[in-house]
């Protein structure tokens, strides 16, 4: 504990000596006489000299601050990956099983590396990509928290998080903008931008802070914590963690993280979530890793970082059900490296919860660290219409300058359009009622939102509702759709459909080709495509073809012929069929479309099957009862070969433990993809479910795991890992 006091004393002296430096030297208005400042000059000399530990930033040190043209690349030989992301408690649980654990502050910055040999700073880095960042060494001396000497004669290696206490970022954010000259948005961006500076006298000013979490290389201890709890005898102070001892429940789990939450708060330091890892190194080492991430420790987030952009136009594109699905444009942001300027919308009834308009402000999130999402409307409440002049969009205000004069005019004229009450408000500004005109013909009213008429076809939109209840409580969601069943581009995508891997897998037919044969007039249902050789001629002489992508194209065609019945029942698309559903059919019937066709015609209740609820029942007799879906399912079959399908449990798996039952997945199961951990539960006999109900016998959970975890602990459903999947399939 001793120890631990003088490294903080030696800590807090430096910043306390730095800001008497800053007072006397830039703000010409010193708080101490120089005889006091020599005082604790000496004694922070000494005490350096005591410790062999001297930081960066010390003024013993810091004669001037170092420049450099350019930041030159280094090489992780250790490459610094990310970890997998959640935002479920109930990952964390499955993730830490029976292993020791530490749980740790996700501080919210940029993550640095520092290299020392012989006791003294050699290098310091960013991340960068994980395998290769920029060296930043000449700017240590303008962050705090980084020792520039140490009482420690090996290589050591030590990754740690450099930021901006909270109530910095707070006191700098009015004075300070970024690259494209806007303020900075949030700490995290400040903290990186100052990092890379070239001139280590201006990150001085930016108030940066260094604080560890891992030792990548030094000392031989074989646990985690006792590396980190190393560095604090060497003047570090490192990030806050905690060590069971025991395989934690949910709910201590849950105490754990708000306490690290409140710790963080208390001390001004941004963090956004917390780590979970395996605190055993060699165990940790075992884990392995992936091409992005290690796979020994789990990074829970409390939100999904937000990006602010401004909502340019909503795009309406209808689907080969009739849907019309709406997209948001965005001006361009960056999320993980990568440029974003669109993301679905989903439905009307999205859109309406947002008050979503062009030319709104809007912040965005990539969800899971993949799926970009409208998280919120920064102008909510804003429209659909505008009486506080203060409220207009900086763009709009001269317009609405001109139109409140106008208006004024107008209506103290006795010609206001409206009742006598809206007449009556006019006080040299526009009533509720002009207002709301003039925001129509500007584009900034919700009704104006969505199209009248299909994008495509133009026939007129019809608003879809649908009633669920969830949890007791009723929620309504209204879509937008095309009831024209020749609207060309729900063909074109029930044509796409068709040809894809999981249904026909028609090599060739891309969705550019199959638009250019569809508007020459040559397909006009799934059986065209089978006939194209009618068309042999004109084929070959379009733009893109020839005798041979003919050729290539029409073998494909041929290939196709031979089919499965579940990709046969994919293909013809009857709603909600994919593909564990058309496997749960094929088992049922015996891999025969005779079988289930018969048991249609017979009114077949399908909601016993697993998975199989009253919609998907529905769906397939209002299929049937269509007379061209009737013709298409006679008419292809005669052009098919349905492969027989084996359904017998081979006699090596009829002992298995998992014969029968229904198991779900949730997460990502390496090597595995989704179709193929399926088939593999398949083959053992069991049944590959899509959601968990009380049907369920066991739920695999991989990373990244989803709502189905929690669904599973509610209805006491067994949960597996991976691991644990395959000892009891016997590989």
């Amino acid at each position: 504990m001793m120890a631990q006091t003088i490294h903080e004393n030696l800590r807090e002296l430096t910043d306390q000596l730095n800001r008497y430096r800053d007072e006397y030297y830039n703000k010409n208005a010193p708080t101490v006489s120089d005889e006091a400042y020599d005082r604790l000059f000496d004694r922070l000399a000494e005490t350096e000299r005591d410790l062999g530990i001297r930081m960066t930033n010390s003024p013993t040190q810091t004669v001037g601050y170092p420049a450099v043209s350019k930041l030159e690349k280094t090489v992780h030989k250790i490459p610094l990956l990310s970890l997998e992301k959640t935002k479920n408690v109930e990952d964390l649980c499955a993730f830490m099983g029976d292993r020791r654990i530490m749980l740790m502050l996700k501080l919210d910055g940029l993550t640095v590396k520092l290299t020392y040999e012989n006791r003294l700073l050699a290098e310091a880095s960013t991340r960068g990509n994980g395998e290769e960042g920029e060296i930043i060494t000449h700017n240590v001396r303008g962050i705090s928290g980084i020792p520039s000497q140490i009482p420690y004669q090996n290589r050591l290696v030590v990754t740690g998080e450099a930021h901006i206490r909270c109530s910095d970022f707070e006191t700098l954010r009015d004075s300070l903008v970024d690259s494209s000259g806007k303020p900075y948005k949030n700490g995290r961006n400040l903290a990186a931008g100052s990092v890379r500076l070239l001139d280590a006298a201006t990150c001085k000013d930016r108030r940066v802070t260094f604080m560890p979490f891992g030792v990548l290389e030094g000392f031989a201890d074989n646990t985690k914590s006792q590396k980190l709890y190393q560095l604090r005898g060497l003047g570090f102070q490192i990030c806050k963690f905690m060590v069971s001892n025991r395989r934690l429940t949910q709910k201590e789990l849950e105490d754990g993280i708000q306490t690290l939450k409140e710790f963080a708060k208390d001390n001004d330091i941004p963090i956004d979530g917390v780590v979970m890892t395996y605190d055993d190194i060699a165990y940790s080492q075992s884990c392995g890793r992936t091409g992005h991430h290690y796979k020994d420790g789990l990074a829970f987030k409390f939100e999904d970082d937000l990006f602010e952009t401004r909502l340019r136009y909503i795009e309406w594109t209808p689907t080969r059900s009739g849907e019309i699905a709406p997209v948001a444009v965005f001006d361009p942001v960056e999320i993980d490296g990568c440029e974003v300027t669109r993301a679905s919308l989903h439905n009307l009834t999205f859109i309406e919860e947002l008050g979503l308009v062009p030319d709104c402000r809007i912040l965005i999130s990539k969800r899971n660290q993949i799926i970009p999402h409208v998280e919120e409307n920064m102008d909510r409440g804003l429209f659909p219409f505008i009486c506080d002049f203060g409220s207009v969009p900086p763009e709009f205000q001269e317009q609405w300058l001109d139109h409140m004069r106008v208006c004024a005019t107008h209506c103290t004229n006795g010609n206001c359009n409206g009742d006598d009450q809206h007449k009556n408000e006019h006080d040299a500004k526009p009533c509720a009622f002009c207002v709301k005109k003039k925001a129509r013909s500007m584009g900034l009213l919700q009704e104006n939102v969505y199209p009248a008429g299909c994008p495509c076809c133009g026939h007129p939109t019809r608003i879809h509702t649908t009633e669920v209840t969830t949890a007791g409580k009723k929620r309504i969601t209204k879509t937008l759709f095309c009831d024209n069943p020749t609207c060309e581009m729900q063909r074109l995508r029930q044509f796409v459909h068709f040809v894809s891997n999981k249904a026909m897998d028609i090599e060739g037919l891309s969705e550019g080709t199959l638009e250019k044969l569809i508007g020459r007039g040559w397909l006009h249902d799934f059986t065209d495509i089978y006939r194209l050789d009618t068309h042999r001629a004109e084929i070959v002489q379009m733009v893109g073809f020839g005798e041979k992508s003919w050729q290539n194209l029409w073998n494909a065609i041929q290939e196709s012929r031979s089919t499965t019945f579940e990709r046969f029942l994919i293909a013809i698309d009857i709603p909600m069929i994919g593909n564990n559903a058309s496997k749960t059919l094929c088992r049922q019937f015996g891999g025969s479309l005779d079988a289930f066709e018969d048991a249609v015609n017979h009114r077949y209740d399908f909601t016993q099957l697993p998975d199989f609820g009253e919609t998907l029942h529905n769906n397939i007799y209002r299929w049937f009862e269509e007379e061209e879906n009737r013709y298409l399912w006679e008419e292809l079959q005669k052009m098919m070969n349905i492969e027989k399908t084996n359904m017998a449990v081979s006699t090596e798996n009829q002992e298995n433990s998992f014969v029968g039952l229904t198991i779900v997945v949730t997460g990502k199961v390496e090597p595995y993809t989704r179709d193929g951990i399926n088939a593999t539960i398949e083959s053992l006999g069991a049944h590959a479910g899509s959601s968990v109900s009380k049907n369920t016998d066991y739920l695999i959970c991989g990373e990244n795991a989803g709502s189905k975890l929690s669904r599973a602990r509610e209805l006491n459903i067994p949960v597996l890992s991976p691991a644990e999947f395959f000892r009891m399939a016997g590989e």
